[in-house]
């Protein structure tokens, strides 16, 4: 795969198609990789694909827009590319999507309760297995995925230019929300107020969403203050639950924000529970369509009234 991923990409830039190809490095761990750009052909050598490509790529699209684009695209990425195009934040013919069916990534908070990862020197890939040494530790891949991945209803991607490997079948269902739904009232309050409780308010889930890219941010705004500097429990609840519904429609739980929070506040909830709301009311899924007009800006008199059924 890393192979036919540096060939495409090294003929994108020696032909000039592109300027930069956002893809996946090594990070500082056998278990980390991080978002790279690459702008020469020579520079090629330093893209890898492996179990912990996690990084949502469409994030940093709009930095670059003034670029032609490649990009590495896995399922939920090229969704999010889809609402970038959505919502006029690139152009597609400024974008060289290169979608590679996603089998899942693995999580590392999983991984580490598996083995001590201060002792990995290598991990690789064989079948369905990751192995681990020193000690040729195997683990199924599928015990140690994150959650978005076990539930991701598109690992294909949806867009792309050219497709690496084998389309995979998605699972399309909410499990998870429906398990939250099942729970009273108050004790969905309590769940929700312990953990919004641990927020300090960092925004690293923004700042990794590829959806949140408004230049000023509701939760910073002065003129109107809508979000004190104070890190309080109220003001916590405010920010998350306006988050998650300026992402109504928009969110594709690619699950960046919530692997991005130090103190794994459980954002991805509540993203799932406005997308559960959004495919059963209106059949609508996000991402899926660049030429579909984006949830919140339709109205029409078939909608569902929420109070009158």
């Amino acid at each position: 795969m890393v192979d036919k991923l540096r060939k495409i990409a090294e003929s994108l830039l020696s032909e000039g198609k592109v300027d930069v190809i956002l893809a996946y490095g090594d990070g500082s761990f056998p278990f980390r990789s991080i978002p790279i750009f690459v702008e020469k052909a020579t520079d090629v050598k330093r893209m890898v694909f492996n179990p912990f490509c996690h990084h949502n790529l469409a994030k940093y699209i709009p930095q670059e827009r003034d670029k032609k684009i490649g990009i590495i695209a896995l399922g939920c990425t090229s969704r999010s590319i889809a609402i970038l195009l959505q919502e006029r934040q690139v152009e597609r013919d400024r974008l060289y999507i290169i979608g590679v069916s996603c089998p899942g990534m693995v999580d590392v908070r999983k991984l580490g309760k598996r083995v001590n990862l201060r002792r990995v020197k290598e991990i690789k890939e064989e079948g369905e297995e990751i192995v681990i040494e020193p000690g040729n530790i195997r683990v199924a891949r599928k015990e140690v995925l994150f959650k978005s991945c076990e539930l991701c209803p598109y690992p294909t991607p949806v867009l792309h230019d050219e497709l690496l490997g084998e389309e995979r079948e998605g699972f399309m269902g909410f499990p998870d929300v429906e398990e939250m739904e099942k729970l009273s009232s108050e004790e969905r309050r309590n769940y929700f107020e312990e953990r919004f409780a641990l927020c300090i308010r960092c925004f690293a889930c923004r700042l990794t969403c590829p959806s949140c890219y408004c230049r000023e941010c509701f939760a910073e705004s002065s003129m109107p203050q809508f979000v004190s500097h104070q890190v309080t429990m109220e003001d916590n609840k405010l920010f998350h639950l306006n988050r998650s519904m300026h992402l109504a429609g928009r969110c594709v739980s690619c699950g960046e924000c919530e692997r991005a929070c130090p103190l794994e506040v459980p954002m991805f909830q509540l993203h799932r529970k406005m997308e559960k709301s959004a495919y059963e009311l209106f059949q609508y899924i996000a991402g899926l369509d660049p030429s579909q007009p984006p949830l919140l800006t339709t109205y029409t008199l078939q909608d569902p009234d929420l109070e009158g059924g």
